[in-house]
């Protein structure tokens, strides 16, 4: 429950795509690469009810070890939290009576962290959660803790956040492209282009660069 009161401050301050006034942002310079600050963690997802939880289909078990890549991450349920879970079947999350749609996009396997030991990276798009006009993607980092599926770190994308149309793995990095807003841009309409790359650090999706282009589409190199 605490994981979903803190969702619903998080779609809050994601807002709505209308028309609203916006706050001021510096100029933004044409293909430049900068350094971020890390951005605050935030929750992945809502937890599912209890009633629509369904049973974890975490992968198999090989000589005692959970494979990470025999997951079936269209048909699972993900942990968000200690004993909480969004439970996604045939690609589509169980709302359980919230309103919205999260829907599976895809997942990338690489070492993110150095360990020798591969990570998951899912990527998940919600609409509407909660009954705004809110959309965006979720980006959630799985790994194995116990013998069991674990959520390591998680990034949210959208409304007047940088956007996420496409991400790979770059050596230990994500990399993510999408559009991002100029000053005066409404919420609606980005008309600028990022590539931002993340590291996982302590548990969380840190930016470690980030380049903007004029013109949504465009400057796709990795940063």
């Amino acid at each position: 429950m605490g994981r979903y009161v803190v969702l619903v401050g998080v779609i809050g301050l994601l807002g709505c795509r209308g028309e609203r006034p916006r706050e001021a942002r510096p100029p933004v310079a044409s293909a430049t690469a900068v350094t971020a600050p890390a951005p605050a963690s935030a929750p992945a997802l809502a937890s599912a009810p209890a009633s629509a939880w369904a049973p974890a289909s975490t992968g198999t078990i090989a000589g005692g070890k959970l494979d990470l890549r025999a997951v079936d991450f269209r048909n699972v349920t993900l942990p968000v939290g200690p004993g909480e879970g969004w439970t996604i079947r045939q690609g589509q999350a169980v709302m359980g009576g919230e309103q919205g749609e999260v829907t599976f996009a895809e997942v990338l396997f690489a070492d993110l962290d150095g360990d020798g030991i591969e990570e998951a990276v899912v990527r998940l798009i919600f609409e509407g959660l909660l009954g705004g006009n809110n959309h965006g993607d979720f980006v959630n980092v799985y790994g194995i803790r116990g013998g069991r599926l674990a959520m390591l770190a998680s990034h949210t994308f959208g409304n007047d956040a940088d956007t996420l149309k496409s991400m790979k793995i770059v050596g230990r990095r994500l990399v993510v492209t999408g559009e991002a807003h100029a000053p005066d841009d409404a919420v609606c309409c980005p008309s600028l282009h990022h590539v931002s790359a993340f590291e996982l650090k302590q548990g969380k999706l840190v930016r470690v660069a980030r380049k903007v282009s004029r013109g949504a589409g465009r400057g796709d190199r990795t940063p």
